[in-house]
């Protein structure tokens, strides 16, 4: 029975990434770009993003680099620490 529930797991998992890599990869690479983009011009270091996002400059990186998941909570405290709001955010993204 157990065996059982972990190749469930594991099916779960690679159909997970496959989905991923199908058909989200580029719009969450292009998300990640733009906040780095937009962090740039605002002249805001990874060790301030970091600060205003109680993480290290290391912590935030692997967010900017999608090392470490982004949750829909940080993103939103993100675009306001960016001055722009959703709808400006995603008005060029496909």
């Amino acid at each position: 029975m157990e065996s059982s529930f972990w190749l469930i797991i594991c099916i779960f998992t690679a159909a997970m990434n496959n989905y991923y890599q199908f058909f989200i990869k580029d719009q969450h690479k292009a998300v990640l770009n733009k906040v780095q983009k937009l962090r740039l011009e605002k002249g805001i270091s990874l060790h301030d993003m970091g600060d205003k996002l109680a993480l290290s400059e290391s912590g935030y990186f692997k967010i900017e680099k999608g090392k470490t998941r982004l949750d829909i909570e940080r993103f939103l405290i993100i675009l306001k620490i960016l001055g722009v709001s959703p709808k400006q955010f995603f008005e060029d993204i496909d």
